[in-house]
């Protein structure tokens, strides 16, 4: 017998009004149903037992669910590494994923993800996380895109597309949310041209591509917690952007007013019967809540429900696409196209990338190789059913010998790389360096549901101490290197690492290889032997001090969000970074010639780009394109990434690009209107092949001016 929310979703498919089955289904409902919509469907304190008992998310996270009428409500599986239910696939993490700047490659991961969250019972991904990256010590940075609005609107707009062929996909977290240690109780405050022009483009891609959608953070904004936000949750997310999705609050202290965050914009409490389900009732019964204040988050959730349901087109996948082969290939794959080479020289012959056909012995130092090390191990944590180290991926090749060392025995590690023809020295973060922050020490939050802290009295990670290696790490690479001169650094961790100055200059190679995921090992293994080319740029700046980053502070009540930051704080103080935006080396070299700008009158452009390959070896590169103007007033950025395309060349191969880029990254908003407009002037673009790259084609092209 076909439910009436399936009724209603093939009327949808046939033509029907979204707004007219909508307030069908709602009328079907008591009031005890409607306010149902409104939080999780576990009691707390069942909710609570289930983590301690199977684990964070081992299910999904069900809200609203109405089996009288069919309704599935919002079946929640968090990521962004992958589907974080059952023994699904690691994928390497999203800033990993962004150094390939490959859109595609991004809305494939997306597809492969949202098959296995709907294979597992899932109907929403919670995973598409794109804060933007303000100081690269936050602890998850990791999940994130990096420090580009550009990158975190293309990427995740992909990632968003590919997930929601099979199930919703979330944004997240909305907004200003990018430190950790005080993440429950830090307020934000920021300019309101910086927040729209600096903070929130991504996120306005993202939802206008069409996600499902948005989680709110836990952070407060101007004084007020996301998740009672009427500024973000209405006005600029409803009224400003038309949004007409759903929005969740982030979990369990995701909202601090019930009902003002009902009436605000807020459609759900996320994720077990929490706040709303002690104070709703009462406060509909006494008129603090009118029925259209409860109507309205009521018919949001059930007309995207009913979206989603309408657009799928494909069957139910079963368990068997969970880390089956074709997914995992991608895994590997997108960890090899994002390791960044950022230093590939030597003083005596060739470089030491790709390794030499003629090793016949390298030395492996360092703990981390022998870790199966995904990254975080918080909200994001999966479950892959194997890991595959980056010592595991050494001993599986058969082209030479690995003498493998922890590091902690100095004598030992320094004596096997002085025998060996290659060093190799492995160092950086893990799930105690950095990642999501969980602790009780923040009374006034923990006091809203104090049974929590019974099993939160350990945490890890959250916001690193510095951006810098261990000292015992340098002193180790020190070593090595005195020891053995043809020595490769790789560089693990989930954002930019610093290193001094003489290890920079006296390793012969280094390699960014973050946290690679599931097959990172073998993945690593493609790379240092030539079968796949390093591909990754770098997401976002790599510091030369830490003297060169915004204002931070771990542990704080109160901190403002600047204009500037990464490449533009670097630009507006003329700082040079120890590894630019955008960077990154590959096995070969591609020639950019010739820029062609066609005259535009709007703010839409397509960037004529000659590229040639005049090496023996196919080789790839990123394509950048900035712009900036010529005469720059105080708010005024140096320059703007505007669009990107990679591309792969084989020897003596050229080709032209035709880069689509927007003008409208160099928009002002005007607060009185909310109108945006880019004054009349002279631009300068630019094609490169990083940030401040000399090598730069430029143009300067005549604006005429335009608001939208």
């Amino acid at each position: 017998m076909t439910s009436p929310f399936e009724s209603a979703v093939r009327r949808l498919v046939s033509g029907g009004d979204i707004t007219q089955l909508s307030l069908e289904i709602y009328s079907l409902l008591s009031t005890t149903e409607r306010l149902w919509l409104l939080d999780g469907d576990l009691d707390f304190t069942q909710g609570v037992k289930a983590v301690i008992r199977s684990g964070y998310n081992s299910v999904p996270y069900s809200s609203g669910a109405i089996k009288r009428i069919g309704l599935p409500g919002i079946q929640f599986s968090d990521g962004p590494r992958g589907c974080v239910m059952g023994n699904s696939t690691a994928f390497p993490v999203p800033m990993s994923r962004a150094a390939t700047f490959d859109v595609e490659l991004e809305e494939r991961i997306g597809t492969a993800i949202g098959k296995e969250v709907r294979a597992q019972g899932g109907n929403l991904f919670g995973g598409v996380c794109v804060n933007l990256v303000r100081h690269p010590a936050w602890g998850r940075a990791q999940e994130s895109y990096g420090e580009d609005p550009l990158i975190l609107g293309e990427l995740g707009a992909a990632l968003a597309r590919g997930a929601q062929q099979n199930v919703m996909a979330c944004v997240k977290h909305f907004a200003l949310n990018s430190m950790e240690n005080s993440r429950f109780r830090v307020d934000v405050q920021v300019d309101e041209h910086d927040l729209h022009e600096v903070y929130l483009p991504h996120f306005k891609k993202i939802i206008q591509s069409g996600c499902f959608a948005v989680m709110s953070a836990y952070n407060s904004v101007q004084g007020e917690y996301c998740g009672d936000n009427r500024v973000l949750l209405t006005e600029i997310l409803r009224d400003e952007w038309k949004f007409e999705g759903l929005v969740m609050s982030d979990f369990i202290w995701g909202l601090r007013k019930p009902v003002a965050s009902t009436k605000n914009g807020l459609d759900v409490e996320m994720t077990f019967r929490q706040q709303r389900a002690r104070a709703l009732p009462a406060a509909l019964e006494s008129g603090e809540l009118s029925e259209n204040e409860l109507r309205a988050p009521c018919l949001r959730l059930i007309a995207t429900q009913l979206r989603h349901y309408a657009q799928l087109s494909q069957k139910k996948p079963s368990t068997d696409c969970l880390a089956c082969t074709e997914h995992t290939e991608l895994a590997r794959k997108a960890a090899a196209q994002g390791m960044v080479l950022l230093k590939n020289t030597s003083s005596t012959g060739a470089p030491p990338l790709p390794l030499s056909p003629t090793t016949k012995r390298v030395a492996l130092v360092g703990k981390l190789a022998s870790q199966p090390n995904l990254g975080d191990k918080g909200s994001s944590n999966v479950h892959p059913p194997y890991v595959r180290t980056i010592l595991q991926g050494f001993q599986a090749n058969m082209d030479f010998d690995t003498d493998y060392t922890t590091g902690s025995d100095s004598a030992a590690s320094i004596k096997s790389a002085s025998e060996a023809d290659v060093a190799v020295v492995v160092v950086g973060m893990d799930a105690h360096d950095e990642g999501e922050y969980i602790i009780t020490d923040d009374f006034t939050t923990m006091t809203l549901f104090p049974a929590v802290s019974l099993f939160l009295t350990v945490s890890r990670g959250g916001d690193r101490a510095s951006l810098g290696l261990r000292n015992s790490d340098s002193d180790l690479i020190r070593r090595i290197v005195k020891a053995n001169a043809n020595t490769i650094l790789i560089l693990v961790g989930g954002s930019a690492i610093m290193l001094d100055a003489d290890i920079r200059e006296t390793v012969p190679s280094i390699l960014m290889a973050w946290y690679p995921g599931m097959e990172g090992g073998d993945a690593l293994q493609d790379v240092l032997t030539g079968r796949s080319e390093p591909r990754g740029r770098m997401p976002l700046v790599t510091v030369a001090s830490e003297e060169d980053v915004p204002f931070w502070k771990r542990v704080t009540d109160r901190i403002t969000y600047g204009r500037f930051w990464g490449y533009r704080l670097l630009n507006k103080d003329e700082k040079k970074a120890a590894f630019p935006f955008g960077f990154g080396l590959g096995y070969g070299t591609i020639d950019v010639r010739t820029l062609q700008i066609p005259f535009q009158s709007g703010t839409e452009i397509v960037c004529t780009v000659e590229c040639r390959n005049n090496g023996t070896v196919t080789t790839s590169t990123v394509v950048q394109i900035y712009a900036g103007k010529v005469r720059l007033e105080e708010f005024d950025f140096k320059r703007v990434l505007v669009g990107f395309q990679t591309v792969t060349l084989q020897p003596g191969e050229h080709v032209s690009l035709h880069v689509n880029c927007s003008l409208e990254l160099l928009g002002r908003r005007e607060l009185a209107t909310k109108k945006w407009s880019i004054a009349r002037g002279d631009i300068r673009i630019e094609a490169a092949q990083y940030e401040g790259d000399p090598r730069a084609l430029e143009e300067v092209v005549g604006f005429e001016g335009g608001s939208w």
